[in-house]
C-alpha cells in the first residue's frame, strides 16, 4: 500500500516544481521548506483525489437532501483548492502557511495510516533531487502530462526529465 500514491505524488510534485522555477528556486535557497513544500504538493497532487463514503444519517449539503445510506464520492482534490481555505488555491506556493490544512490523506477515523511515511518519501526525494541536480525541464516532445484514467487515484501516465547533475 503507498507505492503508487507516493510514486504519484513525487512525479506530480517534480512536473510542479518544473512549472513554477520560481518556486523551486525558493526551495533551493530556503531547504527548510520542504516541509511546507511537501504539503503543498499533497494538497495540489492529491494523489488520491476521492473516497467513496455512506451518509450514516439524512441530511443536506447546500440545499440537496442526502438520504442516510447514500454513497458519496468525496472530492479530495476538489476540497484542496477550495478559495475559501485557500487563497490562490490552484497557484503553488512553497511558502504557503496553511498548506498542512489539505485533505489529501482523508479525514477522522479514514485519515490515512501511512501519512507520515509519505510525507517522509517526499521529503527525503525532493530533498536529493533537489541538493543533487540543477536545470530541471520536461524532455520536449515526450511528455503527454496526461494522467491514468482512474477515478480514485490520481498519476501521471508517463514523465521525462532532463537535468543537470550539480557539481
Amino acid at each position: 500500500a503507498g507505492n503508487e500514491t507516493s510514486t504519484n505524488a513525487i512525479a506530480g510534485g517534480v512536473v510542479l516544481l518544473i512549472q513554477n522555477p520560481n518556486e523551486q528556486a525558493k526551495l533551493k535557497a530556503n531547504p527548510e521548506l520542504i516541509n511546507s513544500a511537501v504539503e503543498e504538493i499533497l494538497r495540489l497532487e492529491t494523489p488520491t483525489s476521492g473516497m467513496w463514503r455512506r451518509a450514516t444519517q439524512d441530511t443536506e449539503i447546500d440545499g440537496v437532501a442526502i438520504p442516510e445510506g447514500s454513497f458519496l464520492m468525496v472530492r479530495f482534490a476538489a476540497g484542496n483548492r477550495d478559495e475559501s481555505i485557500f487563497p490562490c488555491g490552484g497557484d503553488m506556493r512553497v511558502d504557503r502557511d496553511n498548506a498542512g490544512n489539505h485533505l489529501a490523506f482523508g479525514q477522522g477515523t479514514h485519515f490515512c495510516l501511512g501519512a507520515q511515511l509519505a510525507r517522509t518519501e517526499l521529503q527525503v526525494a525532493l530533498t536529493a533531487l533537489l541538493k543533487r541536480t540543477d536545470n530541471w525541464a520536461l524532455v520536449e516532445g515526450k511528455n503527454s502530462l496526461k494522467h491514468h484514467p482512474n477515478v480514485l487515484l490520481r498519476g501521471l501516465m508517463d514523465l521525462h526529465i532532463a537535468f543537470d547533475k550539480v557539481s
